[in-house]
Order: structure tokens, then sequence, then C-alpha cells
């Protein structure tokens, strides 16, 4: 288990990767991933971690091999309210911070995640036949080991592009996941072969989404 802490675009994706890489091979996540609403790097001036920090930590640890995520509320764990003293700058009461959006976002990729093999997944980022991109920019990619299905992330909507030599099959569905919402779109049938980029529906900060290709003569669901 490890930490990755209360900043903008943590590189847990980095951390989760030397863990799962470790002999042996033990179940790893990130314990304590950025609140909601926590001041960025513990700084108000910073600004303050919001619903896509909270997106991009889980989607990334997740598809980088992580067994799971914990997800946080910086004036939830301390039970802000008149009666208490703020904690590190916490600012909304602790009853109005149940309805932050993060919170309800966060079971999207449980539902997606489980309705595919789930302990035969692995991270794959030679998936990637373009740049991953750091940080906010950052594109995460895991697959079946038997490629049945991948699933890649790109944290603000930058098109990237896909060996789709590495999943099985003759022809692969592709859909769009709005992390935001849970909502899937098909987007098309094609071939199995070659390099393909795929261009997410919307670009820039908040604007996450998830390529779902399946193999599409495994019927799984969207």
């Amino acid at each position: 288990m490890l930490q990755s802490g209360h900043r903008h675009d943590r590189d847990c994706y980095a951390m989760i990767a030397r863990d799962y890489a470790r002999e042996p091979a033990k179940p790893c996540l990130d314990g304590e991933a950025g609140y909601e609403d926590h001041p960025n790097d513990f700084k108000p001036e910073n600004g303050w971690l919001d619903e896509w920090d909270v997106r991009k930590e889980l989607w990334w640890a997740l598809l980088a091999g992580a067994c799971g995520h914990t997800y946080g509320c910086h004036d939830i764990w301390q039970f802000l309210s008149r009666a208490r003293a703020p904690v590190t700058f916490a600012r909304t009461p602790w009853k109005q911070a149940l309805q932050l959006p993060g919170s309800a976002q966060v079971r999207h990729a449980r539902r997606l995640l489980e309705s595919r093999p789930y302990l035969t997944r692995i991270p794959d980022q030679a998936l990637l036949a373009s740049p991953a991109g750091v940080l906010g920019e950052r594109c995460q990619a895991a697959r079946d080991q038997d490629g049945g299905y991948a699933i890649i992330y790109s944290a603000s909507g930058r098109p990237f592009t896909v060996d789709l030599g590495r999943l099985s099959g003759e022809q692969l569905r592709s859909a769009w996941y709005d992390p935001r919402t849970g909502a899937a779109t098909i987007s098309e049938v094609i071939a199995r072969s070659g390099s393909r980029e795929f261009g997410p529906p919307s670009a820039g900060a908040g604007c996450d989404w998830v390529l779902v290709l399946d193999d599409l003569a495994r019927g799984f669901p969207l």
C-alpha cells in the first residue's frame, strides 16, 4: 500500500507500476490518493483538488495495476462543522461535502472493470503506439491477458494511437465511456489490424475519457 498524497496530477501511475512489478507479486493499491476538496499541496493559494483530480488518480492507478482504490474527502474524514475547527484549511461542512461529485463518480470505474474478467486484467502501456504523456496529459492502458478487451484512459482527452495487434479477434468494437456519468457510446466496429488513432469526444481540463476496445466475438456488455 502507498500514499500518493494531495496535489494536482500526482504521478500515482508510476508509484503503482513500481509496486506492481515487485517480487513476489502482491496486491497493491493507493491507500491515500488526493482527497476531494483538499488544498493543493496543502496550500489554498494553489487551488483545490476536485472531481477531475479524483478521477485521474482512480483510473491511472487501476489501469497501472492497482487491485482497488481509496476515495477520500478532506471535509468528511474530519467531520467538519461549526463545532470543530478546520484541519489544514478544510472549507466545506461534511454534510454538504457528501454531495461533492467525485464521490458519485468513482463507482463508474467499478462498474466497467467488473463487467469484464477482473483477475486477468494486466497493465500494458505497449498498447499505446503514441507517447503516453505525463501528469495531466497521461494516457494509461490495460488489457485482458488474452487480449479479449482493452481499456485506455486519456486524462485530458488527448488523442492516442493503439496497437490493435495486441488484442484478439477478427473484429473489435470501440466505445467511449464517460467517467463522469458511466454512459457508454459505441463508436464503431473495426478490423483488428495495424495501429489506429482514437480521438476522444472532447479535450481539455476535466475532459477525461475512457476508450473500451472489445473482441466483438466475446460479447462483453457496455
